[in-house]
């Protein structure tokens, strides 16, 4: 799924285990089933615990 939010646009991931919601710049033109390769630094993710919702801290982690 890929929600456009203006300069940048939200991607939905489903790795089977886990949903990951990863931001791009501009508008992307990825669509349900695309495979995508997925990197990032570690200082630019954030965790949520998937019951509370509330945001992990590394120590969490």
């Amino acid at each position: 799924m890929v929600e456009p939010l203006g300069t940048v646009s939200d991607v939905i991931v489903d790795l089977g285990s886990a949903l990951f919601v990863v931001r791009v710049p501009g508008f992307s033109e990825l669509t349900v089933g695309d495979r995508v390769v997925l990197g990032a630094e570690r200082a630019t993710v954030h965790c949520f615990d998937p019951t509370t919702e509330e945001r992990l801290t590394a120590a969490d982690r």
